[in-house]
């Protein structure tokens, strides 16, 4: 056993002394690169002077050579899926969603896409309508209301919604409370040549209009009950012998409409152009001569006399 472990240790040191008899200048050069300067750092001496001729061969890598790199396993994210204008993919759902502000709904080809919520609900709910983009619902403008799958003025829907003597009240109202807001400068001129006329407008539904001698402020006619209400309500006072005695009336009388005390108020409507006397009758005898004795009108020239009320 000893004599094994000697002839152990003696081939071990006899290659020893081998590799150093071989490679003497090898193990010397490199033990002995940048010894006076500091040793090797990086691809020179610590203290900036080059490698030696003789050192530069043990580090290739610095001239060029092949300098080993480390490998690490590469990573490619997946694909991210095409998504059509105005959306953009969500990874969560791992589905194409709409952009802030738009909606699935039909493009102008009539595909599907992301469209503008102001578009879509004006589209479907009509133009008054707008998109909710917090909440995600359309809305009616202020001053509308959605009725029928559409958004109305709350006008129209009052008026959808009320009894038919309540719809006239509130049409009766609208146009009245219209023509206050558009009322521009009062025009005497103009007022003293058509005081006591019942004025048309033509540039609308052809509304119709009394210019009250006494105030002179027009009140509005509306439908066939409502101008012979308003008649009698701005109606003077006559005796039955004043009305039969007189074929052609006195100026002062010009344009009002009398009323004959005696005989159960009966009205008399009397036209300033022919200083006649016409009687109206029922509602449908003065919405008639109303319209056959009413003088178109433009909307300028209407809105420079005041509206009135009849209270």
């Amino acid at each position: 056993m000893k004599n094994l472990i000697k002839i152990t240790c003696l081939i071990i040191c006899l290659v020893v002394v081998i590799g150093w008899f071989y490679f003497p200048e090898t193990a010397e050069a490199r033990s002995g690169c940048c010894s006076w300067h500091g040793g090797v750092c990086g691809c020179s001496c610590c203290d900036g002077t080059s490698l030696s001729a003789t050192c530069a061969p043990y580090y290739p890598w610095c001239s060029g050579g092949y300098t080993p790199t480390p490998s690490y396993p590469s990573y490619s994210p997946p694909p991210v899926p095409s998504c059509p204008f105005s959306s953009y993919y969500d990874s969560i759902s791992k589905s194409c969603l709409c952009n802030y502000g738009y909606v699935v709904g039909k493009d102008f080809l009539g595909k599907e896409s992301c469209i503008s919520g102001n578009s879509y609900c004006s589209d479907k709910y009509g133009y008054h309508s707008s998109y909710n983009s917090l909440n995600k619902i359309c809305e009616c403008g202020y001053g509308y209301t959605m009725s029928g799958g559409k958004c109305i003025s709350e006008d129209d829907y009052l008026i959808q919604n009320s009894a038919p003597h309540a719809q006239n009240a509130v049409i009766n109202a609208a146009a009245v409370e219209r023509e206050k807001w558009l009322f521009s400068k009062k025009d005497d001129n103009l007022i003293k040549k058509i005081e006591g006329k019942i004025l048309l407008q033509v540039e609308e539904k052809g509304e119709g209009w009394y210019v009250y001698p006494d105030d002179k402020k027009k009140y509005y006619l509306g439908r066939p009950a409502d101008a012979f209400d308003i008649m009698r309500k701005l109606g003077l006072g006559a005796t039955h012998q004043f009305i039969i005695s007189h074929t052609i009336y006195p100026d002062y009388v010009l344009g009002k409409i009398l009323l004959d005390v005696e005989q159960n108020g009966e009205a008399y409507y009397i036209y300033p152009k022919d200083k006649k006397a016409y009687y109206l009758g029922r509602p449908a005898d003065a919405f008639r001569i109303m319209r056959e004795l009413g003088l178109g009108i433009t909307n300028s020239d209407v809105r420079k006399i005041e509206v009135g009320d009849v209270k």
